[in-house]
């Protein structure tokens, strides 16, 4: 799962419409990628709540994006993709 949220109070127009858009093309990406290699995407929410402030200051707007996607065991795939590059590095020196 993939969790982004942006603070609305400290946003400008442009940063949340920015925030909206780059999420919402995330999510179409990964839902036409088809390939044994590529996680499956279960399903997207984007959304708008109200948090209580931890200052005593009124409720703030908070928008969230989440991406449901399959786990896959084995660690992260900048990680992955290290010891691949590293590998191929070695084999071809």
């Amino acid at each position: 799962m993939q969790v982004r949220t942006l603070e609305v109070c400290e946003a400008s127009a442009d940063e949340i419409r920015n925030f909206e858009y780059s999420c919402l093309g995330e999510v179409r990406v990964l839902g036409v990628l088809q390939h044994s290699c590529i996680v499956e995407m279960y399903g997207h929410q984007l959304s708008s709540k109200w948090i209580p402030s931890e200052d005593g200051n009124p409720e703030r707007r908070i928008l969230q994006s989440v991406i449901l996607m399959e786990y896959v065991n084995g660690g992260s795939l900048k990680v992955t993709l290290f010891f691949c590059f590293f590998s191929w590095q070695m084999q071809t020196s």
